[in-house]
């Protein structure tokens, strides 16, 4: 399994760093999630978290360890992704998912606009 961009997953939490949570995805991928993208931060008790189960949504899953979010508005953002236009998507060559967008359309010559 490839960390898909925009996807949740259910994340296990393996350790707290200075910048935010070490995690691990179900198929062993390593990722992160930044204190700014972590929900209990800086309020919560983030040692507590350790070796506890996380939703969480890919943020970027170009770079080592991939990049998650684990906030409500994120994981929304991605949900909304796929329900936007009535759920077309389709995969980019890195094997993304992608909303698909029509053309904008073209001007021809004398139709300058406003």
């Amino acid at each position: 399994m490839v960390p898909t961009l925009h996807h949740a997953y259910d994340v296990r939490v393996l350790a707290v760093r200075p910048w935010g949570l070490e995690v691990v995805l179900p198929d062993g991928t390593a990722g992160q999630i930044v204190n700014a993208k972590d929900p209990h931060w800086p309020d919560g008790d983030q040692e507590s978290s350790v070796g506890t189960v996380v939703r969480a949504v890919v943020l970027d899953d170009e770079r080592d360890p991939v990049r998650l979010s684990a906030l409500d508005e994120d994981r929304a953002f991605a949900r909304s992704l796929e329900e936007d236009a009535g759920g077309r998507l389709r995969r980019s060559s890195g094997g993304r998912r992608t909303v698909a967008r029509p053309s904008p359309p073209r001007l021809t010559p004398g139709d300058e606009g406003p």
